[in-house]
């Protein structure tokens, strides 16, 4: 009766200190299991003071209370340790399964499911039952033991995972081997004393030790407990009908507003709310997203409060809204002044940018001109060109099913003037030939747009825009590639060729045909016209047609102007 008494007696103590110490903290797995094992050490000292058989079963179903729902609860208490958050739907089913067992014990006397029979007996100082075991007890330990296979799994599954605190972890272990020992120790020495009571007490020390522990972890509820305690942080809250639930005494001295107000009530029925403050708190709840936080910056008195509100549950219902209110106003004050410093930097960056960017559009520009004027055979074919293109990009503007990055078409543009830099690399004897060029010399001016390539590299090298930088390189190296493989310099084809390249081309061949030339004359514009259209596909890419024949009629508009 010592024992039995004793270990009542703990455990009366330990839900004591797990009550008063950790309500802060409370976990509702550890609260049922705390609460769990008083009652069931109560039904060990009325089964040991039973006189009958009636008061021993009765005190029994008393004892399974904790023998059902302890392994279950426990291993609930092992998954969240774990970071696993099991379907509402298996909670209860699992649940529900203890019940059934736990209603096979109480209504023992109507079915033999659970046990076959039941009698008493005494060893002079302490009454015990003696039972002959159904099949519905043979079911119940196997679950016990799922339970047990279950928890052990979690623990070394989980034992090396960064997140899962490892100290918690060697707890539950040990509660588990506990378990396991005092079963089989049971067994092995035939005791007639239950082994429970004793299991029970190690589990309630174990897990207030657990519980000391798992308050460090709380890393949100302890800054936050800090805060308020400090009083650097206001709060108050209000229920989902726009009831004042309450507030400290932080947030009162923040907003006087508050003060008024009974708790129930709501502002319109204590206080004036005509003020900017109930006005903006009621348009702060009228606009609330039930899944997300907001932040507010409300301004009152040379204060600027920052203001957290979210949103009160209960489960997945909303309940309420709770506000969190913190004196922001030097660091908002610091901010505006960063702010009003960057963009006062910001207008003088981007004013020496445009100046720079100025600067190397000349020179590029200059470059271009430098090359026009040495080679007789082309005049004002790189300004024509640059023309062409922009009627060309302004068609395919308008066609919102064509994806390009964003900016791609004015890189495009400003870049049309650099495609035959490479030019000014070749040799004065070539390049100024007044008549077409042998073999030999062809091959040398194919050089020109790989050479082009490696200028428009050097010259944009400090260019932050790299994106443009890599359209004008590709547009100088590539405008001479066909589509069915058969240009140069790298003979690649079809999508292989960039796309700025290949609308190059396009502009690049049109004043090529529609300009004289030492060589040759120039062609009527609907000659030049059948001659692209006739090579889209071969020397040009196929999906640049619909644009050129949109931009036809303005492209021919431009050179009979130029004429």
């Amino acid at each position: 009766m010592i024992y039995y008494f004793a270990a009542l007696l703990l455990s009366i103590i330990f839900t004591t200190i797990y009550v008063t110490r950790y309500k802060k903290y409370f976990d509702a797995r550890v609260t049922v299991i705390f609460t769990l094992i008083p009652v069931a050490q109560l039904g060990y000292v009325m089964m040991a003071r039973a006189t009958t058989l009636s008061e021993a079963l009765i005190a029994n179903r008393i004892t399974y209370m904790g023998g059902i729902y302890l392994q279950l609860f426990i291993t609930f208490y092992i998954i969240y340790i774990c970071g696993i958050r099991l379907k509402r739907w298996i909670s209860f089913l699992l649940f529900a399964l203890n019940t059934a067992f736990y209603l096979f014990v109480i209504c023992n006397d109507m079915s033999k499911f659970y046990y076959k029979s039941a009698d008493i007996t005494s060893n002079g100082d302490v009454t015990y039952l003696i039972k002959d075991y159904g099949l519905g007890h043979t079911i119940f330990y196997g679950i016990i033991i799922v339970y047990l296979i279950i928890g052990l799994t979690l623990i070394l599954v989980n034992y090396r995972n960064k997140s899962v605190p490892r100290v918690l972890l060697n707890y539950v272990l040990i509660m588990e081997t506990v378990t396991v020992v005092l079963y089989f120790a049971t067994r092995l020495l035939k005791s007639t004393y239950e082994t429970a009571p004793l299991q029970y007490v190690i589990f309630q020390f174990i897990l207030i030790i657990m519980s000391d522990r798992t308050g460090l972890y709380q890393i949100e509820d302890s800054v936050l407990e800090s805060v308020i305690k400090k009083g650097a942080m206001g709060f108050f809250s209000f229920d989902m009908h726009r009831r004042f639930l309450g507030a400290n005494d932080e947030a009162k001295v923040f907003f006087p507003e508050l003060i008024g107000i009974s708790v129930d009530k709501k502002p319109s029925e204590c206080v004036d709310v005509s003020g900017e403050f109930f006005n903006t708190l009621d348009k702060w709840m009228g606009e609330t997203d039930y899944n997300a936080h907001k932040e507010f910056l409300y301004e009152k008195d040379d204060h600027i409060y920052k203001i957290t509100q979210t949103v009160i549950r209960f489960g997945t219902r909303p309940k309420g809204y709770q506000f969190f209110v913190l004196d922001d106003t030097k660091e908002q004050k610091y901010i505006k002044l960063i702010n009003g410093y960057n963009e006062e930097l910001e207008k003088e960056v981007e004013l020496k940018t445009k100046h720079i960017q100025e600067i190397q559009d000349k020179m590029v520009l200059g470059m271009a001109d430098m090359v026009e004027s040495r080679d007789v055979s082309t005049g004002g074919h790189i300004k024509r060109t640059s023309h062409v293109i922009r009627l060309l990009v302004n068609e395919m503007e308008k066609d919102a099913s064509l994806i390009v990055p964003e900016g791609f078409y004015e890189r495009v543009v400003k870049a049309a003037s650099m495609h035959d830099l490479g030019k000014i690399a070749i040799d004065d004897a070539i390049l100024r030939k007044p008549e077409r060029f042998s073999e030999e010399e062809f091959e040398i001016m194919k050089k020109h747009s790989m050479m082009g390539a490696g200028i428009v590299r050097q010259v944009l090298s400090g260019i932050d825009d790299r994106e443009f930088v890599k359209i004008a390189e590709n547009m100088a190296h590539f405008h001479h590639e066909k589509f069915d493989g058969t240009g140069y310099p790298e003979g690649i084809s079809g999508d292989t060729i960039p796309f700025e390249a290949r609308i190059m081309a396009v502009a690049d061949t049109y004043d090529a045909l529609v300009s004289k030339r030492c060589y040759k004359e120039k062609m009527p514009f609907s000659e030049v016209y059948r001659i692209i259209e006739e090579n889209m596909g071969t020397q040009f890419d196929p999906s640049l047609n619909k644009y050129f024949l949109a931009a036809r009629s303005n492209i021919e508009e431009f050179y009979k102007d130029v004429e």
